[in-house]
This record gives C-alpha cells, sequence and structure tokens, in this order.
C-alpha cells in the first residue's frame, strides 16, 4: 500500500475548543480507489480534552503515529507529506471525505506556496495576488479581475488556458500550471509575467513554482529548476544550473532563492542583501536542512536536529547571534515579521531575533515565552503568541500590533485564533467574538463594526489595511481603511449565505453559497470585478463546507495570502 493521501476527518470543527473534547479524528489511507468507501481505517483516537488544539498541530500528531505503524519510508513527517498525493481536510457536516478541502502539500513552503491543486471536475478555486483575483472553473478555464497590468487582465493569454491544475503569482504576475505540466503566464513582463525565454524548458515539466516579488522558479518533475523574471531578484540562475539538480523545493525572500535539496544541501541565488548568498554559513548547509524560512531578506534555515542556520541581511533576522543559545536544538517551527524572526521549540518556548524593534528583541515579554505557546501570528513589524491557555502574548513594534496592552483583559484566556494584516492583528475568541489591536489605520480599530462584532463570528480575512469577518448567519461585516474597510456599497449582498472572503492587498472578494463572487474594494487590487460578472454569476461556484486554516495570511511581505486558494466544492 502506497502513502497516496491521508485523509483527516473531524467530527468536530477544523479547531476544536474545549467544548468539544473528547472529539474524534480519524486517519485513512487512500488505495488508489475512487470511492470513499473503499478508504481502509487505519486508527482512531479519542483526543484528550485541551482548551484548543490547532488542525495542524492534530495533522502532525497523526502522521507522527503513521510512521511509527510501520518501518518503510517516509521516515520524517516532511517527507510523508511530500510523498502523499493530497491531503484532505473534512469538516463535521461533510457526509464523504470528498466534501472537503484538498490541499497540495499541508505545510506550506514559502511566500506563494499554499497552492492547491484545483483541478477536479465540478470544482472552482479561488487565487488571490497582490492586485488581482483569479478563478479557476471546474473545467479548468480560467478568470481574472483587479489591475489589468499586474494579473487581472487574461485576454492576451485566454486561449492557451486548458485544464489549469494550479496558479502561483508573485507582486505583479501570474503562473498556471496545467494538467500536462506546461505553464502560462501573464502579468508584468518585467516581473516574470513573460517566460518566452524559457517555454520550451518548461513545457510539460513543472512541478511547482516559487516566486520572489519579482521572479519565479519552476521546480520540474525532474527534479532541476528553471527562473525567469528580474534577474537581480533571483529570475537568472544559469550561471547555477549544474548545481540545481535533485532539488526538492524552493524558497524565498524578496528577492532571492534557497533550493533545498533532496539531501539536505542548500543552493542560493538572486540579490545577496536579501539572502542570496549563503557563502558565510555554506559549510552549515550542505546537508540535514529540513526547510527554509524567510523574512523580507533573510533566510533561516531549520536543519533535522532541531538546530537553525541564518543568512542574509541581519537587520531582518539573518544574524541569528541573539538568540544562538536557544537555536542548537530542540526547534519545532519558524515564524517571521519582515524583519525579524520567531522560533517555538518543542517546549513551547519562543526564541526571537532580527530587527530589535520590529519583533527580534522579546525581552520584555521573554518570562511569559519560555513555555505552553502553541502557535505565533505575525504582522510587518510585530509578532503574537497564541498560549494554550488561550491567553495572547504579542511584542514588537507597539504602535503596529507590538503593544496589546488596552485589550489585556481580554487577551487573557478564550483566543481561538488570530488573523494579521500589514499592521494590525485581530483575535477571534472561542465565543465569536472579535478584538483588534495595532494601527487604528489598519484596522486596529473596530469604531462601528464593534456591535456587530460581539459574537457569531466564525472566520476573518485580511488584506494590507482592512479586515472582513464572515459571521455564522452568512452575513460580513467589514472595516479597517481604505476602500476595503467599507462594504456598504455591496452590503446587502453580504448579509447571508457567504461561505468564504479572499484577499488581496486592498480588496475583498467574497463566495456565496448560490455561486455569487461578490467584491469590494480598490478597483486596482481586484474590488471591481465588472469585467468578470457575466463568469462570476454563472460560474456554479459551490459552497465551501470546511472551516479552514490559511497560515499564508501570517507572511508579512505578501499580505492577503498572496497568492493562495481553497478548493471550493460541492
Amino acid at each position: 500500500m502506497g502513502w497516496d493521501s491521508l485523509i483527516v476527518w473531524f467530527t468536530s470543527a477544523c479547531t476544536i475548543n474545549g467544548d468539544d473534547a473528547g472529539a474524534y479524528a480519524t486517519a485513512f489511507i487512500e488505495r488508489g480507489c475512487e470511492h470513499p468507501e473503499d478508504l481502509l481505517t487505519l486508527e482512531e483516537r479519542d483526543w484528550p480534552s485541551v482548551k484548543v488544539i490547532h488542525l495542524r498541530k492534530i495533522v502532525r500528531s497523526l502522521a507522527e503515529e503513521l510512521l511509527d505503524c510501520t518501518s518503510a519510508a517516509p521516515t520524517t513527517v516532511e517527507e510523508l507529506f511530500r510523498a502523499m498525493g493530497s491531503l484532505w481536510l473534512v469538516a463535521s457536516e461533510a457526509d464523504k471525505p470528498y466534501d472537503g478541502v484538498k490541499v497540495d502539500g499541508f505545510f506550506p513552503e514559502g511566500p506563494g506556496d499554499l497552492a492547491v491543486d484545483a483541478f477536479v471536475e465540478g470544482a472552482a478555486a479561488l487565487y488571490t495576488g497582490e492586485a488581482a483575483f483569479v478563478l479557476v472553473k471546474g473545467d479548468g478555464s480560467v478568470v481574472a479581475w483587479g489591475d489589468p497590468l499586474r494579473g487581472g487582465d487574461i485576454s492576451s493569454v485566454q486561449d492557451q488556458f486548458t485544464c489549469v491544475r494550479q496558479v502561483f503569482g508573485n507582486k505583479g504576475a501570474f503562473v498556471a500550471v496545467t494538467q500536462d505540466g506546461c505553464i502560462v503566464t501573464w502579468g508584468s513582463h518585467a516581473l516574470g509575467g513573460d517566460s518566452s525565454s524559457v517555454k520550451e524548458d518548461l513545457r510539460h515539466r513543472v512541478h511547482h513554482v516559487s516566486s520572489t516579488g519579482s521572479a519565479f522558479a519552476a521546480l520540474r518533475t525532474d527534479k532541476s529548476v528553471i527562473t525567469w523574471g528580474l534577474p537581480e531578484e533571483g529570475g537568472d540562475s544559469r550561471a547555477l544550473d549544474f548545481a540545481l539538480v535533485d532539488v526538492r523545493h524552493v524558497y524565498a525572500t524578496r528577492a532571492a532563492f534557497a533550493a533545498v535539496k533532496t539531501s539536505g544541501a542548500v543552493v542560493t541565488w538572486g540579490n545577496p542583501s536579501f539572502g542570496g548568498d549563503s557563502s558565510s554559513v555554506q559549510a552549515r548547509l550542505t546537508a540535514n536542512v529540513k526547510r527554509v524560512y524567510s523574512t523580507m531578506a533573510a533566510f533561516a534555515a531549520l536543519k533535522v536536529d532541531g538546530s537553525v542556520v541564518t543568512w542574509g541581511d541581519p537587520e531582518c533576522g539573518g544574524d541569528r547571534r541573539r538568540a544562538a543559545a536557544l537555536l542548537t536544538s530542540g526547534v519545532e517551527e519558524i515564524f517571521s515579521t519582515s524583519f525579524s524572526f520567531a522560533a517555538l521549540r518543542k517546549s513551547g518556548r519562543v526564541a526571537t531575533w532580527g530587527h530589535p524593534e520590529r519583533g527580534g528583541d522579546s525581552l520584555l515579554v521573554r518570562s511569559f515565552l519560555t513555555s505552553g505557546v502553541q502557535h505565533v501570528y505575525a504582522c510587518r513589524s510585530a509578532f503574537a503568541a497564541l498560549k494554550f491557555d488561550g491567553s495572547v502574548i504579542p511584542w514588537g513594534y507597539w504602535s503596529y500590533g507590538g503593544d496589546s496592552q488596552p485589550l489585556s483583559s481580554y487577551l487573557e484566556e478564550n483566543v481561538l485564533g488570530i488573523f494579521p494584516n500589514r499592521e494590525a492583528f485581530a483575535a477571534l475568541k472561542t465565543d465569536g467574538s472579535v478584538f483588534v489591536w495595532g494601527d487604528r489605520e489598519f484596522g486596529g480599530n473596530l469604531s462601528s463594526a464593534k456591535p456587530r462584532l460581539m459574537g457569531g463570528v466564525s472566520h476573518i480575512t485580511a488584506s494590507r489595511d482592512a479586515f472582513a469577518a464572515v459571521k455564522d448567519d452568512g452575513s460580513v461585516v467589514a472595516w479597517g481603511s481604505g476602500p476595503g474597510g467599507d462594504c456598504s456599497s455591496v452590503q446587502e449582498q453580504l448579509e447571508h449565505g457567504v461561505k468564504r472572503v479572499y484577499a488581496t492587498r486592498g480588496a475583498f472578494a467574497a463566495v456565496r453559497s448560490d455561486g455569487i463572487v461578490v467584491t469590494w474594494g480598490d478597483a486596482n487590487y481586484g474590488g471591481d470585478s465588472h469585467s468578470a460578472h457575466p463568469v462570476l454569476e454563472s460560474c456554479d461556484v459551490p459552497a465551501v463546507r470546511p472551516a479552514s486554516y490559511c497560515p499564508a495570511c501570517n507572511h508579512a511581505h505578501m499580505p492577503g495570502c498572496g497568492p493562495c486558494a481553497l478548493r471550493l466544492k460541492k
């Protein structure tokens, strides 16, 4: 039996609070069959009563148990996820596993990596870039709107879209990967929208695409890498073709790439000031690197022994000496603002380094970060740690989310999740209420929206400077600055039936259960979808069944999940 896919079925919500203690999670291995009844149950577990269990932790625990049950490869959780064809997340109301969300690699690998394997007959997926939305319909055709110069206009490539499987993007261009591994690019030519120079190298061979702000790197099925876009930001790797073989994954800062090979060795290129030069630490990057994390201009490599290696701009986390004693072993995961890193150790302790005023110095809250931290969220210049007891500990630039003192009593318990935009945080509590802090101009003040956010909220989506909350009754509440913080022009269309909201840098798109997509915000960022209305009102976009958490929202220099996608399936 192969590791074709792992299916995790929750009888409760994807994030489980204490009231749902004893919820069951069941793991399945699919045997290459088309029907759910052909699935083999491997394990059923009565999860212990804890205040909040996060989906990522549960999936990781299940994966570790599955690995313990076999002596065959893969041997690590990361290898397991890479070896699996897909991961399905299924909500309690779903009556079979195929009513879930299929994610191609649950743990995102970088700024542009939470891309969903979107092509399934009868399904549709909505992707977001910095300034445009891209809708892939169930038949694999594509609709786009937003800034025409940054991906909102696909007229020049419309006839090239056949059976699109995935979409990736950077700040001004998109790449669509078809079922047969070909690519279609559009948007700003200078930022990677023109791939004509490497078109033949990419025909029928593309497996995955990563991006800096102005360039793309395609990982081919033969594990080699092809790049295009702005050369000084990673768009030209020809001098390293000999080294870019047997590559497992490619990561990115704003202007440099780092490729991890199957041996765990690392190869870097791009702007040296943004991490493109790793020569100073190359001796420590020759093997055993599990994955790489990034700020705006620095990389942090997590090795299999739990140690961390950094390089790039010291002011953006390239110098780890501030936290060196805590980075020699035991690190489980790393989070980043644009300027700093925060490493979460297996013990629940957090270590920070980078720009001291923008999250790199956690001295004032260090005593609260020595244990019990389950996840760390990040905006551009501040962090917020969510602890297992439901409390929140923020630090960083005080006016941009690093100080929640005025709301301290509200954040001492029962926080379910945190949603950051560029300079503010929104916390969702177990009772469905919302509390915010950070820059008032970026949604750090609820103002007139507060009465509607005192309960009943199920999910929050962030753009660069605004938030949009979806309530249990299917209505939407928006707040913040700019056009995205005001949805009054479409409020009647947002009073019921909304299942999910997506965001670019300056606009939102709400997907309703009746198949209608409602947009608002800055027209230059996709807030005006009139050009696509005939399609959006008849594309049969189905309801989003499960609630799902998108870790890409936390990436500080790609606000609004850009790009990410969630399968929308009937």
